[in-house]
């Protein structure tokens, strides 16, 4: 795929489009990190009552260049476009007003079409993330929560639904050390990688993925907890996060006297 030509048809049959005051290039096209995995993300600048014409004039674009196998559209403060072609290029277009077009910076996006000059008026770059203390205040109450279900799918025999359980738990670790990366833009999940740190990578790594087996699903929840707990206290420490006592011993006592488990 020749994203460069693409690129080029997209921003020129779209210009004609009035209403779009610009067109962006962003995600990892944007910052100059895409690889050949890279999908392409465009922002385009218009007032709402003009998205939905908008919407169909992307499609109509992309279709005449691409046939179009996979098409998706819904609201999240704008219109965002999902489309996937034969060739399984995967271009999303989002469609947000110009109030909306926030959290960016002249380093994420590049213009490829700017009648009103809003990327002039983007910082440079935007200022390094920090750890939001209320998300990761939820994610230590849910952790302890989702953990101390544990009894019940055990109870239950309901060992499928626990392997589900052990990834909920070892995604909120994810999210948990995602929390202390810099990176103010982080983009989509696949590429983890760039965003936490090799140590961290190890850490999950080597955690373990169990299959629908008792004594495996209690090991795997262990090791997710040893790995949780020690950031979890120290973030709360760093952030003066008040720590549930009560609740994370009374789920440890639960869980001990109900399945022995025990956990550092």
């Amino acid at each position: 795929m020749d994203h460069e030509h693409f690129l080029r048809t997209i921003s020129a049959r779209l210009t004609d489009e009035t209403a779009i005051e610009a067109l962006f290039l962003a995600g990892s096209h944007g910052q100059s990190k895409a690889d050949r995995f890279s999908d392409i993300d465009l922002v385009a600048i218009a007032d709402e009552p003009h998205h939905a014409r908008i919407a169909e004039a992307f499609r109509s674009v992309l279709g005449s260049e691409h046939k179009i196998v996979f098409w998706n559209e819904f609201r999240r403060g704008g219109t965002l476009l999902n489309a996937i072609t034969e060739s399984w290029l995967r271009c999303d277009l989002y469609v947000v007003e110009r109030a909306r077009f926030v959290r960016r910076s002249r380093a994420t996006v590049k213009p490829l079409f700017d009648r009103s000059g809003i990327y002039d008026d983007l910082p440079e770059h935007l200022p390094p993330a920090r750890p939001d203390p209320k998300r990761i205040s939820g994610l230590i109450h849910e952790f302890i929560r989702v953990l101390g279900l544990m009894t019940v799918g055990m109870g239950r025999g309901e060992h499928v639904t626990m392997v589900k359980g052990v990834g909920l738990l070892r995604d909120m670790l994810t999210d948990l050390m995602l929390e202390e990366c810099p990176v103010p833009d982080r983009g989509g999940i696949l590429h983890l990688s760039r965003l936490l740190d090799a140590d961290q990578m190890a850490v999950l790594e080597n955690l373990p993925y169990p299959g629908p087996e008792p004594e495996a699903l209690i090991e795997a929840n262990v090791a997710v907890a040893e790995a949780f707990f020690p950031i979890a206290r120290r973030l709360a420490g760093e952030l003066e996060i008040a720590w549930p006592e009560d609740f994370e011993a009374a789920t440890r006592r639960h869980l001990y006297v109900e399945l022995g488990m025990e956990f550092r």
